[in-house]
């Protein structure tokens, strides 16, 4: 009897030293060298049956990424922006729609051009001004349209602010925006939900293998661990879901050094409708509706004449829709002509910084001024 409590005693405590071995582990990873390093932060989205996926309301967390951490917040209204109620008189109101430029991936809330850009109109203008943040990011024109007609225009915009990333907004335009599904808290379009599947089936036979690959960086560790270990022994390529924001990082870095060729996208007769009708709706409801041009990092490291027929073609769509263009790259071409590119972008997730928003939303300031939209 005395060896069988003996047992049980040895081999409780060895479980406890266990369990708490791996929570001081998982401490100390999450402190010091995050796992977790996934494009969108987890519980951040939900699906929706008009835009296929929406920011989560009420969402609070932190977004960590190979080159940074912040906090995102999102309000009741599904905006990352503070609350708003109806518009108060004498105040004009500019509404920000977009994807992750516009929604401010790698910087604070109060760090996003359209933060910038509503501190510098009060401090130098006597008219008092709401800018709000509507960006979502991987949002297509199209799925910014349908944001528009859905919570955009019960805030009264005076002046709608359309950011436009050719470089995918292209693309995004003509997939299916019925393409999302949830797995564990992130958002994945078809083929990635698939991967997560697979995942799951294959590998080491581990109960809730999905649940504790999103939610803990000591399984993703040791998960990485053993499937390099296990390629060293088969030859055979790494598999594991959790493996992919690394693999991302280092094509990211791999891809910043070769050289860049600008295909010649052809603006598509669905993305001209899609600017048709925001303009049109914008402008049904006392706004104006504005393009804004974001320029790629790459682009503004090549000669101009590989890219400005390409933003020809975006400004003739604009104009067909009487919507005044604010086009930034000629700023960003500046900076990389004086070295500032890497003050100004993340070299691996290729976002503005902090200082990249503030040119963006100084830029914004004058055009807007010049161009006579805001009183």
């Amino acid at each position: 009897m005395q060896r069988l409590y003996t047992c049980l005693l040895s081999f409780t405590l060895t479980i406890g030293a266990c369990v708490v071995g791996l929570i001081f582990f998982e401490a100390g990873l999450r402190l010091f060298n995050p796992q977790i390093l996934e494009i969108h932060p987890n519980g951040m989205w939900q699906l929706s049956d008009t835009r296929g996926c929406q920011l989560t309301p009420e969402f609070d967390g932190d977004h960590t990424f190979v080159d940074f951490t912040v906090r995102i917040t999102i309000n009741e209204q599904g905006f990352r922006d503070r609350s708003y109620g109806p518009k108060p008189p004498g105040v004009f109101r500019i509404l920000t729609i977009g994807d992750s430029f516009t929604f401010g991936i790698g910087v604070q809330n109060h760090e996003v051009f359209s933060k910038v850009l509503e501190s510098i109109l009060n401090k130098q203008t006597a008219q008092t001004f709401e800018v709000i943040n509507g960006g979502a990011p991987g949002y297509s024109t199209h799925q910014e349209l349908i944001l528009l007609k859905e919570a955009g225009l019960a805030l009264e915009p005076d002046l709608v602010l359309v950011g436009f990333y050719p470089f995918n907004d292209l693309r995004d335009n003509q997939l299916p925006i019925n393409r999302y599904a949830l797995a564990y808290g992130y958002l994945y379009d078809e083929k990635g939900y698939n991967i997560v599947l697979q995942t799951e089936k294959t590998g080491l036979p581990i109960p809730f293998k999905g649940y504790l690959w999103a939610h803990f960086h000591a399984y993703r560790f040791l998960a990485d661990r053993y499937h390099k270990l296990k390629s060293s022994w088969t030859y055979a390529p790494l598999s594991d879901v959790g493996d992919r924001e690394k693999e991302r990082a280092d094509e990211s870095q791999d891809q910043s050094k070769r050289p860049v060729t600008l295909t010649k996208p052809i603006v598509d007769k669905k993305t001209s409708r899609l600017f048709r009708e925001i303009a049109e709706v914008t402008r049904g409801n006392g706004g104006q509706a504005v393009m804004l041009l974001i320029p790629d990092i790459k682009q503004v490291a090549n000669p101009e004449s590989m890219w400005k027929p390409q933003w020809d073609q975006y400004k003739a769509m604009a104009s067909l829709n009487t919507m005044p263009v604010i086009d930034l790259s000629p700023v960003f071409v500046e900076a990389n002509r004086t070295d500032r590119t890497r003050e100004l972008w993340y070299m691996v997730n290729k976002h503005w910084k902090a200082r990249g928003h503030r040119l963006t939303a100084e830029t914004i300031y004058k055009s807007l001024l010049e161009q006579h939209l805001i009183p």
